[in-house]
């Protein structure tokens, strides 16, 4: 697969993800306020852990996948 298209994937997936988790964010709110279980709270807390843990990961993976168009861009 080539950078460009990887990149491509990889700005998506970082899209999605932040979608993902604006979602949830606001569910939990919603949860907060109606007084949910306890349970339901700590899932979707987690929800929300793993759902910022894959947007540092795409973040970090189009960096490194821009640093290394660049490069490619700027050999002969």
């Amino acid at each position: 697969m080539s950078p460009r298209i990887a990149l491509r994937d990889y700005e998506e997936l970082l899209d999605f993800a932040r979608q993902e988790l604006r979602k949830s964010q606001q569910q939990l709110i919603q949860l907060r306020n109606q007084e949910a279980p306890a349970a339901e709270l700590e899932e979707l807390e987690h929800e929300i852990e793993l759902l910022n843990k894959a947007v540092d990961r795409y973040q970090l993976k189009i960096k490194v996948l821009q640093h290394a168009l660049r490069e490619s861009e700027n050999q002969p």
